[in-house]
């Protein structure tokens, strides 16, 4: 799968790393503590989609299903889409 208009998904990984690095060193040097559990926040709230998209809920895991695909490749073959929860 590929999400952009032409550009590879390996180079939309690594803009999004880009983009990780450009938003969470400021943030760690500024009050780690805070990026700690805010990153723990954001797991929990990939953690619980991820859950409502593989069970499979009416209405809302046809629209997750078709988002997440968009940037799944082959490590995500399975029912549970794994590399975005690794990438945070």
């Amino acid at each position: 799968g590929g999400g952009g208009e032409g550009v590879p998904l390996i180079l939309l990984r690594k803009g999004y790393h880009a983009l990780a690095l450009a938003l969470f060193v400021p943030a760690l040097l500024a009050d780690g503590p805070m990026l700690r559990c805010s990153l723990a926040v954001a797991f929990a709230a990939m953690v619980f989609a991820e859950a409502v998209r593989a069970a499979r809920v009416p209405r809302v895991s046809p629209l997750l299903d078709e988002f997440m695909s968009r940037f799944a490749d082959e490590r995500d073959g399975g029912r549970v889409y794994v590399t975005h929860m690794a990438l945070l």
